[in-house]
């Protein structure tokens, strides 16, 4: 696998924070950086890909499978409320 060198700046209280974290787990900074990339990144092309799918289905009109949501008239609803409270 190739790699590449990434350099950031963190704020002083979470590298502190990683450090301890890491010296008290055994494990480099490297290694959960990369686990929380590859989280990162796994979830994120999902979400796009939900986006995507959604924003296709509404250009093209199949918002929800083209079906239409029941609704009811407010006065049956008004009936079905007065029903409850007459037993």
């Amino acid at each position: 696998m190739k790699t590449k060198l990434m350099n950031f700046r963190i704020p002083e209280h979470l590298k502190v924070n990683l450090d301890h974290l890491t010296n008290m787990k055994g494990v480099t900074k490297t290694s959960i950086m990369i686990q929380l990339l590859e989280s990162y990144v796994r979830d994120e092309l999902i979400h796009t890909k939900n986006d995507l799918t959604h924003a296709h289905q509404i250009q093209s009109g199949n918002t929800w499978n083209n079906k239409p949501t029941p609704t009811t008239r407010w006065e049956e609803s008004y009936m079905d409320g007065l029903d409850r409270w007459s037993s």
